[in-house]
């Protein structure tokens, strides 16, 4: 996957659709995120590239078998209230 300098999220929205079918993508993350270069990720699997993709900024995305998705922020339980 070559990502280019700019917004994350219409790359990640195109790699979505690509790659994994996906039609409606519900974007709870900030639609501010930049990738700062350009730069290629390779990977053995389509789903390591996207984690590659979304582990520096927190993200995760959720997958529906109506072809729609969920890229929210990833939360780590950690027993605090």
């Amino acid at each position: 996957m070559t990502l280019k300098k700019g917004l994350l999220q219409p790359q990640l929205e195109q790699f979505l659709r690509d790659q994994f079918d996906i039609e409606t993508i519900d974007w709870r993350v900030s639609s501010h995120y930049q990738w700062p270069s350009n730069f290629t990720l390779t990977a053995d699997s389509t789903e390591a590239l996207l984690e590659q993709l979304l582990v520096p900024y927190t993200f995760v995305v959720t997958m529906f078998s109506n072809h729609a998705a969920i890229v929210s922020y990833r939360y780590e339980a950690t027993g605090a209230l």
